[in-house]
């Protein structure tokens, strides 16, 4: 996506985050490609509905246990707590501020038609480049589901990717989305030669 399509500033957007370690999963990995792409930046909206699960997010502390989930190269990303807090650790400043946590119903029209992140300039809603909605679904009606996607389908880039849990079947051609991976799917509106 990156390099396909040359770009230099990447909207990431997940959504339900829970507590946030899939955000902060995500931000060490662009940040990775941040160090070796020159010009690369990004940033990561995460939205829940529970308000405690936002707070720990942006806390962005956690069990040194959850440790083991995090690959040995990322840790250069975290500050390993001492004294009181030795069975914690946290996400260094440097990822935290590329991570944007808000408190929101994916369900909710209104979070999509006036969510925070409206263009200052053009008063139109910025579009992400890819959203992640992983283990969602599976706890809904389908009518509910229809209308989150079409919400997706709304704020998502031209050239975006959104991504579904592998648990998640979605039919592909009814929201004219076409399958580009492994519960990646794409608008295809927008695919002709890209």
């Amino acid at each position: 996506l990156i390099l396909n399509h040359n770009l230099r500033f990447i909207k990431i957007l997940s959504l339900p985050c829970s507590t946030g370690e899939e955000v902060y999963s995500f931000a060490f990995l662009m940040q990775m490609l941040c160090e070796e792409i020159e010009g690369l930046n990004y940033t990561i909206y995460g939205i829940d509905i529970d308000a405690y699960s936002i707070q720990k997010s942006k806390n962005a502390v956690y069990c040194k246990g959850g440790l083991t989930n995090i690959p040995n190269q990322f840790h250069k990303y975290i500050k390993l707590g001492s004294g009181e807090a030795e069975k914690f650790f946290a996400i260094n400043k440097k990822i935290r501020e590329h991570c944007v946590f808000l408190n929101g119903d994916i369900r909710d029209n209104f979070l999509f038609k006036n969510h925070p992140f409206i263009n200052k300039e053009s008063n139109k809603p910025e579009k992400f480049d890819i959203i992640l909605c992983r283990n969602w679904f599976i706890y809904f009606k389908q009518e509910v589901i229809d209308k989150v996607i079409n919400n997706f389908k709304s704020i998502i880039h031209e050239n975006g990717l959104i991504c579904f849990g592998h648990s998640e079947k979605i039919d592909g051609e009814k929201f004219y989305l076409s399958h580009r991976g492994n519960s990646i799917y794409k608008d295809s509106n927008y695919i002709s030669n890209k």
